[in-house]
């Protein structure tokens, strides 16, 4: 999707969160135990404020403070060359919104795009990552992850609502 917007205009429009750190529960466990913790424990994060973005489709959505997130699901052995919180970082927030809660929030706290369903997330997430990062490949390969990786935590979170 090709739009017409400097990166000051992206930007201002889809803003870096405000986020803190959540720490990883190594305290109190043994050596070991401490090590494959933090090695295998997603390192999360947490909105400090509500996350108002307006994306060049139109949407204008809102993300509540205190939301938790883990960022961009990259496996261990690609995390050599991406982060989790670093190209990827918007999109992912929304992408973890939707897929577990399969709604999204309007600036005025109403849901929007309810029961949209695997896809339209990942379709989103895609965009955001085109949009503020402008990278067609990288905005590709992460989708294509996500498409064929995605569904195992889809499937989880609609587990959880029953």
């Amino acid at each position: 999707m090709r739009i017409d917007l400097s990166p000051d205009e992206i930007n201002e429009m889809i803003p870096m969160p405000v986020m803190v750190k959540i720490p990883t529960k190594t305290l109190g466990q043994s050596g070991w135990k401490q090590i494959w913790t933090y090695l295998s424990e997603p390192t999360k994060y947490k909105l400090v404020g509500n996350w108002f973005i307006h994306l060049p489709n139109g949407m204008k959505l809102m993300f509540p403070d205190g939301f938790e997130f883990d960022g961009a699901s990259i496996p261990w052995y690609l995390r050599w060359m991406m982060t989790s919180f670093g190209p990827l970082l918007r999109g992912a927030i929304v992408h973890d919104f939707g897929y577990r809660y399969n709604f999204l929030f309007r600036w005025d706290g109403n849901q929007i795009a309810i029961e949209r369903g695997k896809l339209f997330f990942d379709d989103l997430f895609k965009d955001i990552v085109l949009w503020t990062t402008g990278i067609v490949a990288l905005a590709n390969v992460a989708w294509a992850g996500i498409r064929a990786g995605g569904d195992a935590s889809w499937n989880k979170h609609r587990e959880e609502e029953l």
